[in-house]
């Protein structure tokens, strides 16, 4: 975990710098204030959240040009007639894309936090390495979730296909608290999805205290 550089409490408001800097990267429809009281009522409520169209249209859209051609680019060796062979357990890895374990909890690829190493996905590692550990998102989430975020530990997790997963293990019963902000950025869904079918599938998992965000294309 890395600790924010102030230990002071974060206002119970977002500063006009603040609302300049995050206007750069998320949606205008989250930066005003009658759309973050809504949100705040309903983490209060539920202890979850879930957003769709989070980030800009810009953003996103570079996004998700960026790690679909990583992903052609990466599988081309094994594509032929536009359909994907049998892959090694190695595609995609590389200085850029590290392998995570152990595999009794989970495997998949993780983006390197070191910016000269993400020069084929630069508008992803600016979301990681610049806007979350911002103090204008932590302000953010502060507004949102009514806590005070001490410490982050921001991750990008890359899911290759049949080959990597994660197990529900749970969390720690004791330290401090933690709440999960999760990008998903699931290109592939229908923007009209049935939020609350989708809820009431039986797919396993623990309850978190959560605030999801979600851009689908």
């Amino acid at each position: 975990m890395n600790p924010y550089p102030e230990s002071e409490p974060v206002p119970t408001g977002l500063t006009s710098a603040q609302l300049k800097y995050l206007s750069t990267y998320l949606s205008p429809s989250y930066l005003v204030p009658e759309t973050l009281e809504r949100l705040a009522g309903q983490f209060v409520a539920g202890s979850e959240v879930l957003m769709h169209n989070f980030l800009k249209p810009d953003v996103a859209n570079a996004i998700k040009a960026e790690v679909t051609k990583v992903d052609e680019e990466d599988y081309a060796p094994f594509s032929k007639d536009g359909k994907t062979l049998v892959t090694t357990h190695d595609v995609g890895e590389s200085s850029e894309w590290r392998l995570e374990g152990p595999a009794s909890k989970h495997r998949y690829l993780s983006l390197s936090a070191e910016k000269q190493s993400t020069a084929r996905t630069p508008t992803l590692s600016t979301v990681l390495n610049e806007l979350y550990p911002s103090p204008a998102f932590r302000a953010w989430l502060s507004v949102v979730s009514s806590l005070v975020p001490l410490a982050y530990r921001a991750e990008a997790r890359r899911f290759r296909k049949g080959l990597d997963y994660t197990l529900a293990n749970g969390e720690d019963k004791e330290g401090d608290s933690r709440l999960d902000a999760v990008l998903g950025l699931t290109w592939w869904a229908k923007e009209d999805a049935d939020d609350e079918a989708e809820d009431e599938q039986d797919v396993g998992g623990w309850e978190v205290s959560c605030i999801r965000c979600r851009n689908s294309y």
